[in-house]
């Protein structure tokens, strides 16, 4: 078995099954499997899971440096997940991820949701 997320065969193993079945996807997971040498493009796999995805936790990382960033300021295309999202009729729940700064999250996290914000405005 593919040691890496692979949504074909997760969508092969549940196809058959409940339709409230699906995926909680973590963007900051997916974009970290480009450390270990398996870059995924985060608004294909949301494409792909389609009517499974149920949440979405929203996390950006810089992976030249292995760190958390400020959702837009890393690997992650933000305006772009939100096109997949609306794109797939998404419904589900989607939570800010933010670790870099445990002491005071509170700047990056307003940075982080006004991102958020215009991305939403861009994809309409």
């Amino acid at each position: 078995m593919d040691r890496w997320w692979n949504s074909e065969l997760i969508l092969k193993a549940v196809k058959d099954h409940h339709a409230l079945i699906g995926t909680c996807l973590d963007t900051g997971h997916l974009i970290r499997c480009g450390i270990l040498g398996k870059k995924l493009d985060v608004p294909s796999e949301i494409r792909a899971m389609g009517k499974r995805n149920f949440g979405i936790h929203l996390k950006d990382n810089d992976n030249s440096r292995d760190e958390n960033v400020v959702l837009g300021k890393g690997e992650l295309d933000v305006p772009a997940v939100f096109k997949a999202l609306k794109d797939v009729g998404f419904k589900g729940y989607v939570s800010l991820e933010y670790e870099a700064n445990p002491k005071e999250p509170s700047p990056e996290m307003a940075a982080c949701l006004e991102v958020v914000r215009g991305a939403i405005k861009q994809s309409g």
